[in-house]
């Protein structure tokens, strides 16, 4: 019987996140501490500014095409061959990529980079 557990190296990379809200001036008591705070004199708001880095792993990319607007959607669906072979369909290309995100783990000293070793199918 093989007791081994299977692990892996994930490399992650740290997600920016920023927060930004106004507060009227009878509330600015309420936020003390690490929140980045300034006045903008034309509203006579204050600015309150959350900065926050959550622990990103790269998932997987996604490639797909299209027909580039209705026109060549029409022509995709409805053209006969003869009309295609001489007014072939534009398309475009998007990609998409998928992260994962561990909002509850910690970030050693900030780091934009960083690696974990996890066990298979608990994190990743």
């Amino acid at each position: 019987m093989d007791s081994a557990v299977p692990i892996r190296r994930v490399d992650l990379f740290a997600t920016p996140y920023c927060v930004q809200a106004a507060v009227r001036q009878p509330e600015t008591e309420l936020f003390n501490g690490e929140i980045k705070t300034f006045m903008d004199h034309v509203t006579e708001d204050l600015i309150v500014r959350v900065n926050r880095y959550v622990a990103t792993a790269h998932a997987k990319t996604y490639e797909f095409k299209a027909p580039r607007d209705w026109w060549q959607a029409v022509k995709e669906r409805f053209a006969p061959a003869w009309f295609l072979k001489r007014y072939p369909i534009a398309y475009r290309r998007e990609t998409v990529d998928l992260n994962v995100e561990y909002p509850d783990l910690r970030i050693p000293d900030q780091r934009h980079r960083f690696s974990v070793v996890v066990r298979d199918g608990l994190y990743a």
